[in-house]
């Protein structure tokens, strides 16, 4: 997410050309789910949200062809994030059952940080729909579980997010 909010014309292009050079000269294409899901987020911020619903499908989709499972966890953020930018109750559905892939997908590869990552992104789904009291929650499970393997950048994070909305 860092390149896509980095600049929406910069990042759009470098998530592109990153993407297309990987699939013409067929490097890294075990990580292409990645590379979608970034142009997906990219898209985001350049406001193309169609683009960004086609890209972020797709990044699963490819995930799902080559078998790369730690990548569809990349992918399932993407669309997430993707349907959260959307907005409204459907989309919002979309986001939370996008965000219960991952919780499955961190369980299924043994990557439980995984599932800290979906819960921040709960918060901002809560966030982004008016629910001020779940956001609280759902920063504070992930404050937590981000202590307690002492993830100090995300610690510091999320207790200014707290901060903030205090």
């Amino acid at each position: 997410m860092a390149l896509a909010q980095s600049g929406s014309r910069e990042a759009l292009e470098v998530a592109e050309r990153c993407l297309g050079l990987a699939r013409e000269r067929r490097l890294s294409l075990t990580a292409e789910a990645q590379h979608l899901a970034v142009l997906a987020e990219a898209c985001v911020v350049a406001g193309d949200l169609a683009r960004a619903r086609r890209v972020a499908d797709e990044a699963v989709e490819v995930a799902r062809a080559r078998g790369t499972r730690r990548y569809e966890l990349f992918a399932w953020l993407a669309v997430a994030r993707v349907q959260r930018a959307a907005g409204g109750r459907e989309a919002f559905a979309r986001a939370r059952d996008a965000l219960a892939q991952v919780d499955a997908l961190a369980d299924a590869t043994r990557a439980p940080n995984w599932r800290l990552v979906a819960e921040l992104e709960r918060a901002g789904l809560a966030g982004a729909a008016g629910d001020a009291a779940a956001r609280e929650r759902h920063l504070r499970a992930a404050l937590a579980g981000f202590e307690s393997i002492e993830a100090e950048y995300r610690v510091r994070q999320i207790r200014a997010l707290l901060s903030a909305s205090a």
